[in-house]
């Protein structure tokens, strides 16, 4: 077993400085990018991909899976979540693996896929969010469409170059637990090769984005330094077959070494949230059901949101950067979504 080894290429990996979610089609060209560079079976590495990429539509609502912080749930908290996350999915992946050398069935080899995507989403997302919560996330989403800023910390270069870093590194750990969980590339070829990807249902982005009101003009972000190399080493550990007991969190109530301290994205939010007419667009739009021919969220700017996946059909399955809350149809809830997001420049304004 080359555990050491492992996690020596991922501490490595996660020793360059901090940058600030990727969107979903940094999240697929990323891992297919480490995937392919990797050696293993291109068939194998689009799924792997596919699954990274639909965590947004199927996990929209669990913020540990997008290293994000929940109201309410402090950094500490929110931090170790998202590690139990990545280290019980690691465990899952090895067990999928030892199944693949064992029968080499196309289900055994699908399940490796989806845990692998599964985690990986998470430490990307953790390389651009670090905690971020949903409204200060949306705050600058919505600058970002319509004030034409670059904002977001979907968009930034750094985040790419840490997303890719971890992702290599994973991989180059993926490689060695393949082996000797006694399977090969060519059992992993053995994948359902639907590429289909999905994005978050309707209204979950219009949630999203009616929550920027909300946002205090805070910065909750966690130290990156401090959880970055640690998600890596959960993930790398969980593949390598450590159980429970061997599982560290990264911090205590009495021990928060999560929290930066220093901020550097403080606000005045007291003028409230943009908004604009791309939005109110968007959101009015889909009040009637989902279409067919759906369209981005309009936040999702890269050329590969151009290859139209379908959106995520089933309302009460979510995930991504929600403000928490399942809604009971996608077509009751966006009509309140649209009423959050039409009243943006006035929710953080005090009437007399």
């Amino acid at each position: 077993m080359r555990i050491r080894t492992a996690l020596a290429v991922a501490a490595l990996a996660s020793a360059s400085s901090p940058a600030l979610a990727l969107n979903q089609s940094k999240h697929y060209d990323i891992t297919l990018a480490s995937c392919t560079h990797a050696g293993v079976p291109s068939s194998f590495c689009k799924r792997v991909a596919t699954e990274v990429y639909d965590v947004d539509a199927n996990e929209f609502d669990d913020l540990s899976a997008h290293s994000q912080i929940p109201d309410g749930v402090t950094a500490c908290d929110a931090a170790n979540a998202s590690l139990w996350r990545v280290f019980w999915l690691g465990g899952q992946v090895r067990a999928a693996v030892i199944a693949v050398g064992s029968d080499g069935s196309r289900a055994s080899a699908d399940a490796v896929a989806q845990h692998l995507g599964r985690a990986l989403h998470t430490v990307q997302d953790d390389c651009a969010h670090s905690g971020m919560s949903n409204p200060q996330h949306a705050w600058h989403s919505l600058a970002d469409v319509c004030r034409g800023t670059t904002e977001s910390p979907d968009v930034q270069t750094p985040a790419f170059a840490c997303a890719s870093n971890e992702t290599d590194a994973i991989f180059s750990a993926f490689v060695d637990v393949l082996h000797d969980g006694g399977a090969d590339f060519a059992s992993l070829g053995n994948v359902e090769t639907d590429d289909d990807k999905h994005w978050p249902a309707y209204s979950d982005v219009c949630d999203f984005l009616g929550s920027a009101g909300d946002w205090k003009g805070t910065d909750t972000r966690w130290d990156l330094k401090v959880v970055r190399p640690a998600l890596t080493d959960r993930l790398v550990r969980g593949m390598y077959g450590a159980d429970a007991s061997q599982f560290a969190y990264v911090c205590t109530t009495s021990s928060n070494n999560v929290v930066p301290q220093y901020s550097y994205d403080n606000r005045d939010t007291s003028g409230g949230a943009q908004s604009c007419l791309k939005i109110h667009t968007f959101c009015l739009g889909k009040a009637d059901g989902v279409a067919a021919d759906a369209e981005p969220p309009p936040y999702e700017t890269d050329d590969v949101a151009r290859d139209a996946p379908a959106p995520a059909m089933d309302a009460s399955v979510h995930g991504g950067c929600s403000v928490g809350g399942s809604s009971s149809s996608s077509s009751a809830a966006v009509p309140f979504a649209l009423l959050l997001v039409s009243l943006l420049l006035l929710r953080r304004r005090d009437v007399l």
